[in-house]
């Protein structure tokens, strides 16, 4: 369906959202490096209304495709005091439900509350990195107290014969001019950590959030003007078509609808859910310029004009190795 509303240069698509992103928080406890709320912090902070949720979520349960969302976006999904609630609101609405966690803050209270949902995946974003690497790439985080939480939940939801969340660990490597731009390595000492469980371990370059970012160095993701030399350099020749405003929604805290998963400084609102329909949006003027310009190559957008994966560079290399078992 999105093929052929791709091919045939629909702007207007007679589908509705198949996955929807929605913003449980912008708020994080780490300042990773790799990550623009780290730098410079959004003008607006805080914490989804749950009516607000609510009120999301009723909608997209009458869409007649499947629906997944994605409770992540700028923050720390964790720190939201209600996102057991939200997990089950969306679940009961036949809904399937993932979100991402820096896997800091998992309790072993958090972990029987979360194996007591019916969510569909969880991801850890855990990274392949010598643990003085780590947590001067995440700061504010402890290597050793990070992969002892992943580890209990991984054997927390072993004793309880879980089969559900499915579990992944996404681990990113920082880029440098030099490096195998074609599959980041997982190492077998980080992969032989959770052999004895069901789990799925990727690997991804940093990406350089829509071309904001300078990632070179290893040490901050500063923000540039425009695209630097080595970026160039490194650049892939084909250009792909993006799809995400073909199928992909995204969702803030407040209720806003931004440009795009990379847009978390909310640069560009393409509308706003608590004064019009998902499925209003999903079709509006901004929305159908979005797409004719992704469909002509012809960005006037800073976020498209210099994004990583419209230009395809590195930083949106896929899978580089997986282990499941």
């Amino acid at each position: 369906m999105i093929e052929h509303a791709l091919n045939k240069g629909s702007v207007v698509v007679p589908y509705p959202p198949f996955r929807l992103r929605i913003e449980p928080t912008n708020i994080c406890n780490l300042r990773c490096v790799s990550c623009p709320n780290a730098v410079e912090k959004p003008q607006h902070q805080g914490f989804m209304d749950m009516t607000l949720y609510k009120g999301i979520v009723d909608q997209a349960k009458n869409f007649p495709s499947p629906t997944l969302i994605i409770l992540y976006l700028g923050g720390e999904p964790l720190l939201h005091k209600e996102l057991i609630e939200m997990i089950n609101y969306a679940s009961k609405s036949k809904i399937l439900v993932q979100f991402n966690t820096n896997s800091t803050l998992l309790t072993t209270a958090m972990i029987n509350e979360l194996l007591d949902t019916e969510l569909d995946r969880i991801t850890f974003s855990f990274d392949d990195m010598l643990p003085d690497e780590y947590e001067a790439f995440r700061k504010n985080s402890s290597y050793n107290n990070t992969l002892d939480n992943i580890l209990s939940f991984l054997r927390i939801k072993k004793e309880r014969k879980k089969l559900y969340p499915h579990v992944s660990i996404a681990s990113l490597k920082v880029f440098r001019p030099g490096d195998e731009i074609s599959r980041p390595v997982i190492s077998d000492n980080f992969i032989s950590q959770f052999i004895e469980y069901k789990v799925e371990i990727s690997s991804a370059y940093v990406h350089s959030w829509a071309g904001d970012f300078e990632i070179y160095d290893g040490t901050l993701a500063k923000p540039i003007a425009g695209i630097s030399a080595d970026y160039d350099a490194v650049r892939i020749k084909k250009t792909p078509k993006c799809k995400l405003p073909w199928y992909d929604i995204v969702i803030n805290y407040r209720g806003e609808v931004v440009n795009c998963c990379f847009d978390l400084q909310y640069k560009h609102v393409m509308g706003d859910t608590k004064k019009d329909k998902i499925i209003d949006i999903w079709n509006n003027k901004k929305h159908q310029e979005l797409r004719r310009t992704i469909l002509r190559k012809k960005y006037d957008n800073p976020l498209c004009l210099t994004c990583s994966t419209i230009k395809g560079d590195p930083f949106s290399a896929a899978v580089a190795n997986i282990q499941h078992k």
